[in-house]
């Protein structure tokens, strides 16, 4: 017995020493093990896409890879060349080896694994490196993480260029002469894969750089805030975003507008989108409803009757109706998307009709054209809309609300974890000080400005919910600064910078 508790004791040892060694590499092996896992599960007990945009990227690349593009239309060939980051890589390994699901969700995973990775080594720049093993672990092991990295989408490869280009700006921060212009001409890999994966999110990601470079250290200060406003001027310039990304800002459509359109057909809406339709259309739609609706009342009490005497009354009652249905879907093929189902039609046709035109609704560029009091009102039901906006993408879905939806329910397992980094977090970011503010302040910055633009333009909770992952290897961050600040104020010690 003792020697088998000796044996015990000497590989509890020997496994944290290794852990105390290794932490980058032990965080690594630990994510990339559970997201093959869980795609090795998905492969062998579902064979298919997971989700409907899980196929989507693994057709595109099959397609490219086996020269049978001649059906794509225009929409099609711009999506596979906008998320080229993804795209090309899947379709160069489907044209080595061979298209497959599953090898897209290898590589996933392996970005995914990646991303805890740099979250181990980008904490150890500001803390002791226990803290930041903790913050990649909970990147390895937190479920929406692991399932959104075990798929073939391309969220992962976004995660994996956030926290890259974190950890060059923190190497920047420690660097001067000739290995700082080489280290921030190195920024521009990860910034150009984020523009071909998702433009705004590269955007958003320059304006951040530009905030940070500020608290930079005395030396050589003003040089890093004059390079980073040349590149915020000029790169997105370089690609067709106009300068510091305007014209890509002008050209998206208001808020509101976004809000309705990510709204559509979706589940888990949290918005009720409006129709772009003139009254005319509104009228026969919401005629065609409650046409529909009366006829299907009558024939349900046509056959609650259930008596001899009735059989024709049904009959005719069955024929209305079917007509009534065929009429709504008529115009439901006309005038909406394919993807509104019954519901969303129930939601639009109980609206009241206002006095629009059947003219497609403004871009941002035209919104900031028009009088003051029309872009007053559309600012302040954007402002309204932010606190409702920032709850579904830090808060929900909420423990207390039921929503009828399994999927929803799934997500409420990432929350017994979600909500503590999220309070630890806030204790992080409020206690900031010294050479841990220059490290983290682009995650702070970069995760506020990605959750709040996501507030403004998220319509549903399950596109909300799936773009959390964009800011939650800042959240980590912060937390694990959180936890160290309240083990350092517990011990009596001052904080270090």
């Amino acid at each position: 017995m003792p020697s088998t508790v000796v044996g015990a004791g000497s590989a509890v040892g020997r496994l944290r020493s290794t852990l105390r060694a290794h932490p980058v590499a032990t965080v690594f092996v630990i994510a990339l093990v559970l997201r093959w896992a869980l795609s090795a599960g998905f492969s062998a007990f579902i064979g298919g896409a997971v989700f409907m945009d899980d196929g989507l990227y693994v057709q595109l690349a099959t397609d490219v890879a086996t020269s049978q593009t001649g059906h794509w239309d225009e929409y099609t060939r711009w999506l596979y060349h906008a998320t080229a980051t993804y795209t090309y890589l899947l379709t160069a390994l489907f044209w080595l080896v061979t298209p497959s699901m599953f090898l897209g969700q290898l590589i996933t995973g392996m970005f995914g694994a990646v991303t805890a990775a740099l979250v181990v080594r980008l904490g150890m720049e500001a803390m002791p490196r226990k803290y930041g093993f903790l913050a990649g672990l909970a990147i390895a092991v937190l479920p929406s993480q692991v399932l959104w990295s075990s798929l073939t989408l391309k969220d992962a490869v976004t995660w994996s260029l956030l926290a890259s280009l974190a950890m060059g700006i923190a190497v920047t921060m420690r660097t001067s002469g000739r290995r700082l212009a080489v280290v921030g001409a190195g920024l521009l890999l990860p910034l150009a894969g984020l523009y071909f994966v998702r433009a705004h999110i590269a955007l958003v990601a320059l304006w951040a750089m530009a905030i940070t470079a500020w608290l930079a250290p005395a030396a050589g200060r003003w040089q890093r805030v004059a390079a980073t406003a040349i590149a915020v001027l000029v790169l997105p310039w370089s690609v067709g975003m106009g300068p510091l990304g305007i014209d890509f800002v002008r050209a998206q459509n208001d808020p509101e507008d976004q809000r309705a359109l990510m709204a559509q057909g979706a589940d888990t809406a949290f918005v009720v989108p409006e129709l772009n339709l003139d009254d005319d259309v509104r009228r026969q739609l919401r005629e065609a409803g409650e046409r529909l609706r009366e006829r299907e009342e009558a024939l349900a009490a046509a056959r609650a009757a259930g008596d001899a005497d009735t059989s024709e009354d049904v009959a005719d009652a069955e024929r209305d109706a079917a007509q009534a249905r065929q009429d709504v879907q008529a115009l439901q093929d006309r005038y909406l998307p394919p993807e509104v189902g019954r519901d969303q039609l129930e939601q639009w046709l109980a609206q009241e009709a206002p006095a629009e035109s059947a003219e497609p609704r403004p871009t941002l560029d035209e919104w900031l054209s028009t009088g003051d009091d029309e872009r007053g009102e559309g600012l302040l039901a954007n402002l309204r809309h932010l606190p409702r906006g920032l709850t579904v993408m830090l808060l929900e879905p909420l423990p207390w609300r039921s929503t009828g939806n399994r999927s929803v329910d799934l997500a409420r397992v990432d929350m017994l974890l979600w909500y503590p980094m999220l309070a630890l977090a806030v204790v992080g970011a409020v206690t900031l000080r010294g050479r841990r503010l220059r490290v983290l302040a682009f995650p702070l910055v970069v995760g506020g400005g990605i959750a709040t633009m996501h507030a403004l333009i998220q319509g549903n909770l399950g596109t909300a919910f799936r773009h959390r992952g964009e800011f939650v290897w800042a959240v980590a961050l912060l937390a694990a600064a959180g936890v160290c600040r309240l083990v350092l104020a517990r011990h009596g010690d001052a904080p270090t910078s």
